[in-house]
């Protein structure tokens, strides 16, 4: 080895080398730190804004749909999206959420049940004129008719 020393605290280092490198490593890991802990205040502060309160509105009717003067009523309400909305003929509501890999109902009293589930991550959903029930699969990028005896 030359006669070189091989213990590094013994090595022979250029004047003010090992001081910057440490100086260095301190700033990198101050700026480091100071970064996590920026953006982790930013995201404790940042929040989802809040719908307004519920308001009073007047329901002009529409013949066949809605009579007027009625008032809205909170039927259902969850944290994943209800997506591709579609009546059914008994009056309730068939909605697809991708986040639960459900296709849900909500029937004309108000009452949420699982209509479908795993449609692999259903977007929407269509009744077709025949009654057949349709959902585009955002998973898979593709249309399916869903055949409820089946799945």
């Amino acid at each position: 080895m030359g006669g070189r020393p091989t213990n590094p605290s013994t090595l022979v280092y250029p004047r003010g080398a090992t001081k910057r490198y440490n100086i260095t490593m301190s700033c990198s890991t101050l700026l480091l730190v100071s970064v996590l802990s920026f953006s982790q205040l930013v995201a404790q502060q940042k929040g989802f804004p809040q719908p307004p309160p519920a308001r009073d509105v007047t329901v002009t009717a529409i013949p066949g749909v809605i009579e007027a003067g009625r008032k809205w009523t909170l039927v259902w309400q969850g944290a994943e999206n209800a997506d591709g909305i579609a009546g059914t003929d008994d009056g309730g509501l068939l909605f697809a959420q991708e986040q639960t890999n459900h296709i849900n109902k909500l029937d004309k009293n108000g009452k949420f049940s699982v209509y479908l589930s795993n449609p692999h991550g259903p977007g929407a959903v269509a009744i077709g004129p025949k009654g057949r029930i349709l959902a585009v699969e955002r998973s898979c990028t593709t249309a399916v008719q869903i055949d409820r005896n089946r799945a």
